[in-house]
């Protein structure tokens, strides 16, 4: 298949993305903050990915400047890759409905910020995180361009290692025994097995 029909499959995903998350970042934007926890790594962080899920993305649907870093990969694989990543964007979709204006890029609470339990998060705690996760591995195999899909996946890897950990302290502070028990009975990006062997 011709290399310009996956360019033009990829930049079609990463404009359903944009459209996906607008609203809810304009909610996000439009409700006060009472809780930042945010810092100059976060911020640094935000960039480095912001690179990797757009930027580097974004160059390779538009221009052929980064051919030079493409590997061979069967077709079967990069529409296979296609197909997760259009799954993760349809989670994505499912988490930004359950979360509502309670979404947030950085590590912080908005005003009357609730524990979100039902939906995807009846699962798990991160699974936005876990959309993004596939959304990455989705656009290795699709890109089949190391460049785009290894700097995805490790700058990505990095933002979780980080940035989780501090979420939940946060969480925690906030919510107090509520979270905890949230917290015992789920994963973080993938569902905890006991959960399931206790119903």
């Amino acid at each position: 298949m011709e290399e310009s029909i996956y360019q033009s499959v990829f930049l079609g995903l990463l404009i359903l993305f944009l459209f996906v998350r607008a609203p809810y970042v304009y909610k996000s934007y439009t409700r006060e903050t009472v809780v930042n926890m945010g810092s100059t790594v976060d911020r640094m962080l935000l960039l480095l990915t912001t690179i990797g899920m757009a930027a580097l993305p974004l160059l390779y649907s538009l221009t052929p400047i980064l051919a030079p870093f493409s590997v061979p990969m069967p077709d079967a694989l990069r529409i296979a890759g296609g197909a997760v990543y259009l799954a993760a964007l349809v989670l994505m979709l499912l988490i930004l409905r359950e979360l509502g204006g309670d979404w947030s890029m950085g590590v912080e609470l908005k005003e009357n910020h609730r524990l979100v339990t039902s939906g995807p998060y009846r699962f798990v705690r991160h699974p936005t995180y876990t959309a993004f996760t596939l959304m990455m591995a989705g656009q290795l195999f699709l890109t089949a361009n190391w460049l785009v899909g290894i700097y995805g996946i490790a700058v990505w890897a990095l933002f979780c290692v980080v940035r989780i950990p501090r979420e939940e302290a946060m969480m925690l502070e906030e919510f107090g025994d509520e979270y905890r028990t949230y917290r015992d009975r789920t994963g973080i990006l993938v569902p905890n097995i006991s959960f399931f062997s206790q119903k």
